[in-house]
């Protein structure tokens, strides 16, 4: 992994598993803090994965059921390639087929498809994919739009210094593991020794644990191997 500057190669598999396990562990505090969700919206995690004729098994990056019949679906992406906008239509296209299905109701299923990508990635220049008639449009969200990354740094820091046991919230850990991959006024290998240091200062406990290993493979996508270890004191 190499970085010059704020010019970021992005491993593909730290920031899926970062998002997935925000998703996972904090997805009410992560709906939140990107603004996919209002707070206290009501949602149940689904299975991720469609079992096709046509195609198999298809394994999409996170599904959710809202109410209204609605679905939301989330890919995390960090190319930014733009034909991949189609195969989220198809994965959308085969969620609404497949609930349908298997429900007695005549009513569709609509489906809300949501692209995260990682702050520096360049979005591609249009927000919906089409075959034909068909037209599906896609949101976009880049975690730079809202994770001002040393605000967040600023704000734990002061928050750590005013009490060295504080307990961190679920989301004070989303938006300190995605401060990393957020607007950065400096250089991002920097900022990233910053966020460790500070997140190696956090005292014991489960959520503050949990920031440590987020905040550390957030950087590693702009850190080399070898320095973070040192920085984490291995």
């Amino acid at each position: 992994m190499t970085a010059s500057g704020n010019s970021i190669k992005i491993p593909p598999q730290n920031i899926d598993f970062l998002f997935k396990y925000l998703t996972d562990s904090y997805a009410s505090q992560f709906f939140k803090v990107l603004q996919i969700l209002p707070d206290g919206a009501k949602f149940e995690p689904r299975p991720s994965e469609i079992s096709t004729v046509e195609y198999g098994v298809v394994s999409l990056d996170r599904v959710f059921m809202l109410e209204g019949r609605t679905i939301l679906h989330l890919e995390f992406d960090s190319s930014g390639i733009p034909r991949d906008l189609c195969r989220y239509m198809r994965y959308a296209a085969l969620l609404s087929y497949s609930y349908f299905m298997a429900s007695e109701s005549e009513m569709p299923y609509s489906v809300r498809t949501v692209v995260i990508y990682p702050g520096g990635v360049k979005l591609p220049p249009r927000v919906y994919a089409s075959e034909g008639s068909l037209i599906y449009e896609i949101e976009q969200i880049s975690v730079d739009e809202h994770i001002d990354g040393d605000q967040i740094l600023s704000e734990i820091s002061r928050t750590v210094q005013a009490n060295p046991k504080v307990k961190l919230t679920g989301e004070d850990v989303v938006k300190f593991a995605l401060a990393p991959l957020g607007k950065v006024r400096g250089k991002k290998p920097e900022f990233g020794r910053q966020a460790v240091r500070l997140a190696k200062s956090l005292a014991p406990a489960p959520d503050n644990d949990k920031a440590i290993a987020l905040v550390a493979c957030a950087v590693s996508t702009f850190l080399d191997a070898g320095e973070l270890n040192s920085l984490m004191g291995g």
